[in-house]
């Protein structure tokens, strides 16, 4: 994991090499705005599911995510919150994680590794 402060929204940058079923979480302290990601899943043949909560603890196959994006084996996919550049409020915080399966249910790793960057403020 890495995290930098860069650009004119002074946003930062959130950077995990290796996400995983494990959660990354509070990545914003608190309450924050999630602007828009990149995830790779170049090393994968299966989908990957890259879930996002609006909390600061999340118990993964457990706890239902805000917002869950599919990403197809072997490709690498940039999202935004808001087309507008406005990014999406997380009143609670920021947290994500990255697994086999979609929905609230899916709680299994991805066999090889997946980067996922996250600008946030």
């Amino acid at each position: 994991m890495a995290l930098s402060v860069h650009g004119f929204l002074n946003a930062r940058l959130f950077t995990d090499i290796i996400a995983d079923a494990s959660p990354e979480q509070n990545l914003t302290s608190g309450a924050g705005t999630a602007f828009g990601f990149e995830a790779d899943n170049s090393q994968n043949v299966v989908p990957v599911y890259l879930k996002f909560y609006n909390s600061i603890s999340v118990s993964v196959g457990t706890d239902a995510p805000t917002w869950v994006f599919m990403i197809p084996a072997g490709e690498v996919r940039k999202g935004c919150f808001n087309s507008r550049g406005l990014g999406r409020v997380f009143a609670t915080g920021v947290s994500l994680c990255c697994v086999t399966t979609g929905g609230t249910g899916g709680n299994t790793s991805p066999t090889n590794p997946v980067k996922v960057s996250l600008a946030t403020n």
